[in-house]
């Protein structure tokens, strides 16, 4: 005789359902967190992680910064200014 084997049903375990906007976000966050904490304690403290530069940092801060909606390029002289396009121009 032939035994039957049991099947079950997909995706009955248990899992987290973490919306991935929100797992971005929050992702965005602690990057601007760790880079800040990170570019306060230059002067301060000698470099935590020798590995990453003081450039990475500020790449790391502008681009989640931007991410989150906020633009650092109003008080960074040195980057380039956003080009911002009127609607009608736009395809």
């Amino acid at each position: 005789m032939r035994a039957k084997i049991k099947k079950t049903r997909k995706g009955e375990g248990r899992s987290l359902r973490i919306p991935i906007q929100l797992m971005k976000r929050k992702l965005a966050w602690l990057g601007v967190i760790l880079s800040t904490f990170y570019l306060l304690t230059i002067g301060i403290l000698p470099d935590p992680i020798l590995f990453i530069d003081e450039g990475i940092a500020l790449a790391v801060l502008i681009q989640c910064a931007s991410f989150l909606g906020y633009d650092l390029h109003k008080w960074l002289p040195f980057l380039p200014k956003k080009k911002i396009y009127p609607a009608s121009s736009r395809r």
